[in-house]
C-alpha cells in the first residue's frame, strides 16, 4: 500500500511540474515582444506596448528608420511602467484596459491612423498611457509604424499627478 501511495505522489508531482513548464512556455511565447509583423493590428499593439515599456530593441524593429531619433528621445525621457498587481483590483474589469480606436476605411482619405489607449487602476492610484494618430504602412512586405502624432502618460498617486507628452519630433510637455 505504501508503494502505491509513493507512485501516486510521484505522478502528482510530475503532473504539477509538467503543467508549470507548459504555462511558462506559453507565457514566454505570449509575452515576448512582437517584432515587425505582417499584421497591421499586431504591429500597432506591439509598438504601443513597447513604447509604454521602453523596449528599445522591439521599438527599433517596429518603426521606420526616419523615426529612430524620436524613439531615442522618448526612451531617454520616459520610464517603463507596469501596473502593480493587486488581487482585489485584478478582479475588477476596470483594473486594466487596452484598446485601439481606428477610423472605418470609408472615413479615411490618407493612410489609416489609429489611437491607442491603456489604463489601469491600482490601490495607490491610476496610470494612463495613450498614443494618438499612429500610422502604419507596408515596408518591404511588413507593417511598420511610419509616424504618430503624440505619446503621453499620466501617473496619479493619491493627490500627486505626473504626466509627460511627446508630440512631433522633440516637443515635450509636462
Amino acid at each position: 500500500m505504501s508503494i502505491n501511495m509513493d507512485k501516486r505522489f510521484r505522478f502528482l508531482i510530475l503532473v504539477i511540474i509538467g503543467i508549470s513548464v507548459i504555462c511558462c512556455v506559453l507565457g514566454v511565447i505570449i509575452l515576448r515582444p512582437t517584432r515587425v509583423s505582417t499584421s497591421m493590428d499586431l504591429t500597432l499593439y506591439a509598438f504601443a506596448e513597447a513604447l509604454r515599456l521602453n523596449h528599445r530593441k522591439a521599438l527599433r524593429s517596429l518603426v521606420v528608420a526616419e523615426q529612430q531619433g524620436r524613439l531615442d528621445a522618448w526612451v531617454a525621457h520616459h520610464e517603463a511602467f507596469r501596473c502593480p498587481f493587486s488581487l482585489r483590483y485584478s478582479l475588477d474589469p476596470d483594473y486594466s484596459r487596452t484598446y485601439w480606436v481606428c477610423p472605418l476605411h470609408e472615413e479615411i482619405t490618407g493612410p489609416p491612423h489609429c489611437d491607442y489607449r491603456f489604463r489601469c487602476v491600482y490601490p495607490d492610484g491610476s496610470y494612463a498611457f495613450w498614443v494618438d494618430a499612429v500610422v502604419t504602412q507596408r515596408v518591404e512586405g511588413k507593417y511598420q509604424v511610419v509616424e504618430w502624432e503624440k505619446a503621453c502618460e499620466r501617473i496619479k498617486k493619491e493627490e500627486e499627478e505626473q504626466w509627460i507628452c511627446q508630440s512631433g519630433g522633440d516637443n515635450w510637455s509636462r
